[in-house]
């Protein structure tokens, strides 16, 4: 599966603090479609993200509490 698309990176600073970039709601969908079948746990989906020329192995983390 190959998904691209633009977002806004946003700062979570909690006792950890990572940058994310939300999925838009029809990418979302696709990855829904495949979640079950390349999760490894918990909704995790790895991926291979790249910004610009910068990329690496991540993973996709749900969140539940946005509508």
């Amino acid at each position: 599966m190959n998904l691209e698309f633009s977002g806004e990176i946003w700062f979570w600073k909690g006792p950890a603090p990572w940058y994310f970039v939300t999925v838009p709601v029809e990418e979302c969908r696709e990855l829904e479609a495949t979640a079950t079948a390349v999760s490894y746990g918990w909704g995790m989906i790895p991926v291979r993200a790249q910004i610009g020329a910068t990329g690496g192995a991540l993973r996709c983390s749900p969140r539940t509490d946005v509508t």
